[in-house]
């Protein structure tokens, strides 16, 4: 099923068990996509310093995260 919905939401990215297998750089050695658990996860930046988007796959299943603003999840 596919979801589109817009949505303000707060994420915490928390390390997932086992080892990153693989990893790719783009221009200034910026980190954009990974290998882990069978999962490849792709970050695209578009001139940002921080992704706007998430893209994780793994077989026929994929998961998108769409970003318009960072914050410091500290202060909230």
């Amino acid at each position: 099923a596919i979801m589109n919905v817009p949505a303000v939401v707060s994420l915490r990215g928390l390390p997932a068990e086992g080892e990153v297998t693989t990893y790719w750089f783009g221009v200034g050695q910026q980190l954009v996509g990974l290998e882990q658990g069978g999962w490849r996860i792709d970050f695209t930046r578009e001139g940002a310093a921080l992704p706007t988007r998430i893209t994780a796959s793994r077989g026929e299943s994929r998961v998108r995260l769409v970003i318009d603003q960072w914050g410091d999840a500290t202060s909230e």
